[in-house]
């Protein structure tokens, strides 16, 4: 659902991969809940 290959995925689950952004925001909408919250001071 992502178009992510399964090695970038892979190294996500192992933690030597970080995520951007888009990815975070793409994860969001498919999951269709919030995954990081932004609170200004």
């Amino acid at each position: 659902m992502l178009d992510k290959k399964e090695s970038e995925i892979s190294k996500w689950m192992r933690g030597t991969h970080n995520f951007t952004i888009e990815t975070i925001s793409q994860i969001e909408k498919v999951l269709g809940e919030p995954i990081l919250q932004v609170i200004g001071v």
